[in-house]
């Protein structure tokens, strides 16, 4: 055979470097070993992983991962981490929320390619001896400078006995205390808490009580702060000349208006068998004087609105 001339040889080397090149760029990494049907206890830290066949390459960096189609993002709560061939998502404490099909989406040069399976949550220990778990979805639906309303599911499990009511609690993230909001056990699973403070951050939870007494509490709300929701429609902003503007408010449009007009817009905005949630737009002109507002019924379904 005759010798490849020198001026020949960097150009094979070139093409064998590109050979190798592209068969890198076609050999991304696959799903190796992935996590199974899980079982943890209430409570506890939650950890699931996933290997690769290789090291994931720059465009697989973004693993994703879902609960019930729902992707889940780093939070103080969830720690999602990535190695060059494994990726790890741990919720430090696992409530009945968490519970679901979980999966993780991997990026391809076909397309993606995805691992899912169920995770289960256990109910932890009772709080009291026979007592109920703790209730799920607590959420905030309507949020004011003095009140909110929560609602919430019932918990999974009722313990010895049925469950009986609800106590609802609220805590002022600037003092870190929970306090009661209810005297007497809520019966329904929905709850409007009054006597809030305007433009403070509060969170809310909820406890299941049955003969034996009350139960773990639910897992928080996210943080929300009370505000009045129309107070940026009660003033109007007027440019001046050289750049100045003058805020002008309600009040001082409507003079010496006293008694307020009917309020407007009235709807039901949420409804269910056994409440119904209202919602209304503030009466213009309203007066000078701070609105409280009666909510009067006629018949079975019509209702009427005073403030």
């Amino acid at each position: 055979d005759l010798p490849i001339p020198q001026a020949c040889q960097g150009a094979v080397a070139g093409s064998e470097h590109w050979q190798t090149f592209g068969l890198q760029q076609q050999q991304d990494a696959q799903f190796d070993i992935s996590f199974p049907p899980t079982w943890v206890r209430e409570g506890s830290s939650l950890s699931l992983q996933c290997t690769f066949t290789s090291a994931l390459l720059p465009f697989q960096q973004d693993v994703s991962w879902f609960r019930d189609g729902v992707r889940l993002q780093q939070s103080s709560n969830v720690d999602i981490k990535m190695f060059d061939n494994k990726a790890t998502i741990t919720i430090m404490t696992a409530n009945k929320e968490n519970e679901g099909v979980y999966c993780a989406r991997l990026r391809t040069k076909d397309g993606f390619k995805e691992h899912m399976t169920f995770v289960y949550l256990k109910d932890g220990p009772a709080a009291v001896l026979e007592g109920p778990a703790s209730p799920l979805a607590v959420e905030v639906s309507d949020v004011n400078k003095d009140y909110v309303f929560l609602t919430w599911q019932p918990p999974s499990a009722d313990g010895a006995s049925s469950v009986e009511g609800y106590y609802v609690e609220r805590c002022d993230l600037s003092q870190g205390e929970w306090v009661c909001c209810n005297v007497h056990i809520q019966k329904m699973c929905y709850f409007p808490v009054y006597g809030l403070k305007e433009g403070v951050l509060y969170q809310f939870r909820v406890r299941a009580v049955n003969k034996a007494g009350a139960g773990h509490p639910s897992k928080a709300t996210e943080p929300v702060l009370t505000a009045d929701p129309l107070e940026h429609t009660r003033t109007m902003v007027v440019k001046v000349d050289k750049g100045r503007t003058i805020t002008i408010t309600k009040d001082e449009l409507e003079g010496q208006v006293k008694a307020p007009f009917p309020p407007t817009d009235v709807r039901a905005c949420e409804l269910s068998d056994t409440y119904v949630v209202l919602s209304w737009t503030e009466p213009e002109p309203r007066g000078r004087e701070p609105l409280t507002f009666y909510v009067e019924r006629v018949g079975p379904y019509a209702y009427t609105y005073l403030p």
